[in-house]
């Protein structure tokens, strides 16, 4: 059985999400930029589907930077 395994060729850049401001603190690229690779990057979508859920559900009104994230 041939294991899956992802390699950034020796790069190591910071987290598209460092760079946009999303996330703060340090945080290295493990995938090359291909963040559908990424636990990390499938973890912040869930939790800004969460909370714009969580929002909706309250009866608050919906910030339309959660929306935007989500379309990202």
């Amino acid at each position: 059985m041939q294991k899956n395994t992802h390699s950034n060729n020796g790069r190591r850049g910071p987290c598209v999400h460092v760079l946009s401001g999303r996330v703060d603190g340090p945080k290295t690229c493990m995938f090359n930029y291909e963040c559908y690779h990424c636990a990390f990057d499938q973890w912040l979508d869930y939790m800004d589907e969460a909370n714009a859920v969580n929002l909706v559900w309250s009866g608050e009104p919906v910030d339309s930077t959660i929306r935007a994230m989500q379309v990202v």
